[in-house]
Order: C-alpha cells, then structure tokens, then sequence
C-alpha cells in the first residue's frame, strides 16, 4: 500500500487541492470536446458547401448546352450560371461564364453574401477592388457602421459612405454616435434650421445640398425631413411620413436628384434587383450594365 501511495501522491493532497486539479482537468477535457465539436461541425458545413457547389457545376454541365439554340446563347448561359452561383453561394461556379460575364457574377454573388473575399475570383485588380468596395458600401449603410466606410478604397465612396452613414446615426442615435464631427454638426445645423422655420437659418448653411432641401421644406411641411415638402410629395405620389417610400435602399430625395429613379417603385427599371442594390453594387438602376 505505501509504494502504492507513493507513486500516486495524488491521494496525499488536502481535499481542496484534488478539488481545484479535479476541476482544471475537467475543464480542459471540456475545452476540447467543444473545440473538437467545433471543428467537426465546421468541417460539415464545408463539406456541404462543396457537395453543393459540385451539384451545381454537373448540373450546369448538363443544362448549359440548350443554351445553345437559345436566340441569346450567352444570355441564357450568364441567366443560368448566375442563378446556380447565387443559389449555393459560391462565386467559384460563376467559372462556367467568360471574360466579363463572370465578373458580373461574381460580383453579384459576393453583394448578396455581403463577402467581398469572393471577389478574389475577379482577375483584374481594379475590378476586384470596385468589388469589394461595394460589399463595404452596401453593408455600411445597412449596418450603419463607420468603420465599414473606412475599409472602401475610392477616395469618393468612402466620403460619400462616411456621409451618409454619419447622417444617419445622428438622425437615429443621437451625434454621439456619428463619428465625423463636420457631418454631425451639418446635421444639427440642418435640424436647427429647418425647426426654426426662418428662410434665412436655411440660407446660412454651408452644404448647398442641405441649403436647397431646407429652403424647400421650410414652411410647406416635410415631416419625414428628407428635403422634400408635402405639397412636392403629393404630386409625386410619395409618402410624407417616410424618408424613403418605396423602402428600396435609396431615399426619395437620392432617387429623384441623384438617381434619377421612380421613388414609387423599388425597381425602376424591372429587372427584379431593387434600385437601392443595383446602386450600391455599381450597376445601373436605369438600365443595363454598370454606371
């Protein structure tokens, strides 16, 4: 029994000592477990993910040859590919197109997934680039989120992202919230003015843009604060109460002074991709192609 004891001196600690070591051991049999459980279900899910991505490809392989004696062969083949991309998720099947097809595709594919690495399948550097602005760009705005602004490369879009970002979260949170002081200030500066209900508070301010939509609001009402007054509002048919109507994105004032689109109809050009996606995935929302 002694040498028995001595090879497990274990058993000669104090109670609250085998206690902790007890504890520690079964903690680190539970960290591994989990960290095992992790690594398994992950690896299932990207197995799942090729296993899909391969159903997709064999299926094209099959279907894309009826495009063949289709009027628009390579419209039906980009309709198709683009259709089984977006549908697994994956920017690799949009390998099945060439040259600019596949970029479009990847593009899409990488805005609705909100990934900007899928656009690593884009070759020319600047595109790709562009790519992943847009991924920036559009989860920015919907997250309301700065440092997603930071990450967009054009000088431009970062300016107008930080902008408009800014905008809202002083609008909705409060100017704590927006980061860029000379935004945030322009905001309360707009606020003031347009409260106050005197022309001449709009005319003092510094941003034309925020100069022009107070002098059109003051006085004839704007309850949604976008620059536009009711009476304008009616006679487009758009909603007074909400900033952006046809809840596409875009707000009423972007569609009609910058966009140029139908504030009434979230898809201007009917092409079933709304006016607020196509903008901030580059492409045209009246019309084909990129802007």
């Amino acid at each position: 029994m002694d040498t028995f004891e001595h090879l497990l001196p274990f058993r000669s600690f104090p109670l609250w000592k085998r206690v902790l070591l007890g504890i520690a051991i079964l903690t680190v049999l539970v960290a591994g477990i989990w960290g095992l459980a992790r690594f398994v279900a992950g690896r299932r899910v990207e197995l799942r993910q090729q296993a899909a991505v391969q159903t997709a490809s064999e299926e094209l392989d099959r279907s894309l040859p009826v495009c063949d004696a289709s009027p628009n062969p390579d419209g039906c083949r980009k309709e198709r590919v683009e259709e089984a991309a977006l549908r697994v998720g994956s920017a690799s099947v949009c390998g099945k197109l060439e040259a600019e097809a596949v970029e479009d595709c990847v593009w899409g594919v990488a805005v609705a997934q909100h990934d900007p690495e899928a656009c690593g399948e884009i070759t020319d550097e600047a595109k790709r680039q562009s790519c992943a602005d847009s991924v920036y760009l559009q989860a920015a705005r919907a997250e309301q989120r700065l440092d997603l602004c930071a990450k967009v490369t054009s000088v431009i879009a970062r300016d107008r992202c930080v902008e408009t970002v800014s905008r809202r979260l002083a609008r909705t949170e409060g100017c704590a919230a927006a980061l860029d002081a000379s935004v945030c200030a322009a905001w309360q500066a707009f606020e003031q003015a347009f409260a106050s209900g005197d022309p001449l508070q709009c005319q003092a301010l510094s941003n034309e843009g925020d100069r022009t939509a107070c002098l059109d609001a003051v006085g004839t009402g704007d309850i949604d604060h976008d620059g536009l007054s009711a009476k304008t509002e009616a006679a487009l048919g758009t909603d007074d109460r909400a900033e952006d109507t046809d809840a596409d994105g875009l707000t009423d004032t972007e569609e009609i002074s910058f966009w140029g689109t139908n504030p009434t109809n979230p898809d201007t050009d009917g092409d079933g991709f709304s006016d607020g996606a196509e903008t901030e995935a580059g492409y045209n929302p009246l019309g084909e192609g990129k802007r």
